[in-house]
């Protein structure tokens, strides 16, 4: 924090944020379906799934905060062994 200071021009401030990220959503689960031993029959299941994906950062401090609520990500993960 010293050495980000110092390259600063004397009496900007430093604000501290923390956040997390979450993805919640619904997954179905598998179809059962009552049969003879031995037999397969088949049994359709809905597939689809729906998700959301939840940003949030807070400014102690300032006690601020800021949150995003979105319905799909568009970017590849961030990956920090990864060069940027």
């Amino acid at each position: 924090m010293a050495e980000i200071r110092n390259r600063l021009p004397l009496g900007t401030p430093i604000e501290l944020w923390w956040q997390d990220e979450a993805r919640i959503g619904q997954k179905n689960k598998i179809a059962r379906r009552w049969a003879k031993h031995g037999t397969r029959p088949s049994a359709p299941a809905d597939q689809r799934t729906r998700s959301a994906y939840i940003f949030g950062a807070i400014c102690p401090a300032r006690g601020v905060g800021a949150a995003l609520v979105l319905p799909k990500l568009n970017w590849p993960p961030f990956r920090p062994d990864t060069p940027a």
